[in-house]
C-alpha cells in the first residue's frame, strides 16, 4: 500500500497491525484521483473521509493537494494506523481523527458529525463495509442535504462492482469508475454541484 501520486508519490503507508478492514487498492486511488484532477477538484479542498479506515484514500487526497481532511473511524487500531502514517508523512496538522459510530441512527450519526467535524467540505469519500452498502443510504443522503456541503461539493461512494446502486434525489448523474471487483462512485448532489 502505498501513496500514488503528489508529494508524497511512491511512499509506502504503514499497514494496520490487524487486516479488519479492506483498504482502498492502490489502483482504485490513482484512478479516482486522476479523474478528480483532471477537473481541479482535489487541490484545497476540505475532505471528509467516511469508514476511513487506514486513511490511504485520505493521504491520496492531501498528497495531490487538498488542504485537510477529516477522517471518521469507529475502530481505535486504525486510527492508530492513521496517527501513525501522518506522523510518518509530517501531516498531523493536515487531519482530524474522528470516533463516530456511523451504525447509528441515520439522523443521530448525522448530529455528531456536524457536532464533531467543521464543513462545509468540498469531498466526502464514503466506503462503507460493502454488503452493508444500503444500510447508509440514508445517513449519505441525509449529510448531501445538509451543512456538511455547500456548492460544488461531490460525493464519492465506493462499492463492490457487483452492487446494483439506483441512486435517487439528491443525488443525480452518477457516474461509476470500474477498477476490478470496486467501483467508486461520482455522485451530483442535485443543485449543489459544479465541478463535473
Amino acid at each position: 500500500m502505498r501513496v500514488t501520486g503528489g508529494q508524497w508519490r511512491g511512499r509506502k503507508l504503514i499497514p494496520p497491525k490487524t487486516m479488519n478492514t479492506r483498504p482502498t487498492t492502490d489502483r482504485a486511488r490513482e484512478g479516482i484521483c486522476s479523474a478528480l484532477a483532471s477537473r481541479d477538484c482535489i487541490k484545497d479542498a476540505n475532505v471528509l473521509d467516511l469508514f476511513a479506515g487506514t486513511g490511504a484514500v485520505s493521504f491520496e487526497f492531501l498528497s495531490r493537494g487538498a488542504s485537510h481532511s477529516t477522517l471518521i473511524e469507529s475502530d481505535s487500531a486504525m486510527r492508530n494506523t492513521i496517527v501513525r502514517n501522518a506522523e510518518a508523512l509530517g501531516s498531523k496538522q493536515s487531519i482530524h481523527v474522528a470516533t463516530i459510530n456511523l451504525t447509528l441512527a441515520s439522523s443521530r450519526a448525522l448530529d455528531d458529525l456536524l457536532r464533531v467535524t467543521q464543513g462545509p467540505f468540498d469531498l466526502v469519500y464514503a466506503d462503507p463495509p460493502y454488503r452493508q452498502f444500503t444500510d447508509f443510504l440514508p445517513l449519505f443522503h441525509l449529510i448531501a442535504a445538509s451543512s456538511l456541503v455547500t456548492a460544488g461539493s461531490l460525493f464519492l461512494l465506493e462499492t463492490a462492482s457487483s452492487t446494483k446502486a439506483d441512486f435517487t434525489s439528491p443525488f443525480s448523474d452518477a457516474k461509476p469508475y470500474r477498477y476490478g471487483d470496486t467501483t467508486i462512485w461520482l455522485l451530483t448532489i442535485k443543485n449543489q454541484s459544479a465541478c463535473l
